[in-house]
C-alpha cells in the first residue's frame, strides 16, 4: 500500500512538475521576426485598398507604382501583374440573369502600365469592375548608403484590390 502511494505522489508530482514548465515558456513572448511586404501604391495616391472612383482611378493609372516600407525606406519596382476583372450581366436562353466576369491579365515591367493597357483600359473601366495589382516585384532601395547590399535581392511588395464605384 505504501508503494502504490508513493508511485501515485510520484507521477502527480511528475505531471506538476510538466504543467509548471508548459506555464512558463507560455509566459515568455517568442521573437518575431519581421517579413518585409513593403506597401505598394500609384504615384500621388495613398489608396492601397479598396473603393476608388472611376476618375481617381484613371489618374492612378497613369502614373508609377511606388513601394516604401513603415520607416519610408523606397524600393524600386521590377515589374508586376496588372488585372482588370470586368463585371457583366448575362441573360441566358430561359431569361436568367447572372453575372460574369471577363478577365485581362498581364505582365507589366517596370513600374507603370504597359502602353497597350494604356490606350484600351480607360473606355471600358466602369462601377462594379475591380483592378487587381499582383505580384510586385520589388528590389534594392531607390535611395540612401546601403542600395547596393540589396540590388541583388528581389522581393514581393503588398497586392492592390481596387473596387470601381460611381
Amino acid at each position: 500500500m505504501n508503494r502504490i502511494f508513493t508511485y501515485i505522489c510520484l507521477v502527480l508530482l511528475g505531471f506538476g512538475a510538466l504543467q509548471a514548465n508548459g506555464q512558463a515558456k507560455a509566459g515568455k513572448k517568442p521573437v518575431k521576426k519581421g517579413v518585409l511586404f513593403p506597401d505598394v501604391f500609384f504615384a500621388g495616391s495613398t489608396v492601397a485598398n479598396g473603393p476608388v472612383k472611376v476618375k481617381d482611378l484613371e489618374t492612378m493609372l497613369r502614373s508609377k507604382l511606388q513601394a516604401h516600407d513603415s520607416s519610408g525606406t523606397s524600393y524600386k519596382v521590377l515589374g508586376f501583374d496588372f488585372t482588370y476583372a470586368e463585371r457583366g450581366l448575362f441573360e441566358d436562353s430561359a431569361a436568367n440573369l447572372s453575372f460574369s466576369f471577363d478577365y485581362l491579365t498581364q505582365y507589366c515591367p517596370g513600374d507603370s502600365l504597359s502602353d497597350d493597357i494604356i490606350k484600351n483600359i480607360f473606355d471600358r473601366l466602369k462601377a462594379g469592375d475591380t483592378v487587381y495589382v499582383d505580384h510586385v516585384r520589388l528590389t534594392g532601395m531607390d535611395n540612401g548608403p546601403k542600395a547596393s547590399e540589396l540590388d541583388s535581392i528581389v522581393f514581393f511588395g503588398k497586392s492592390l484590390k481596387l473596387a470601381i464605384v460611381h
